[in-house]
């Protein structure tokens, strides 16, 4: 691939990490394409990931983490 080429690794590379930064941007608090349902609560999660690391952590006490949840929000939602 020559120099001159449009798309080189650097511009694809840069590009990549611009639209990741802009959908960390967006989805600050939920996971990627989750969006905020009014009269749902939800707990805040990590940008583009939400609450996936909680629930890998908690793998192995899943039900003691949803029943926390639901004593907290009043709602089986996590």
């Amino acid at each position: 691939m020559s120099s001159t080429s449009f798309l080189t690794a650097g511009t694809v590379g840069k590009a990549a990490l611009a639209t990741i930064a802009g959908l960390a941007a967006y989805y600050n608090d939920r996971a990627i394409f989750d969006e905020n349902r009014k009269g749902i609560p939800y707990q805040p999660g990590l940008p583009l990931v939400g609450n996936l690391p909680m629930l890998l952590q908690y793998k192995d006490q899943i039900h003691d983490l949803f029943l926390e949840a639901y004593h907290r929000y009043q709602s089986l939602t996590l």
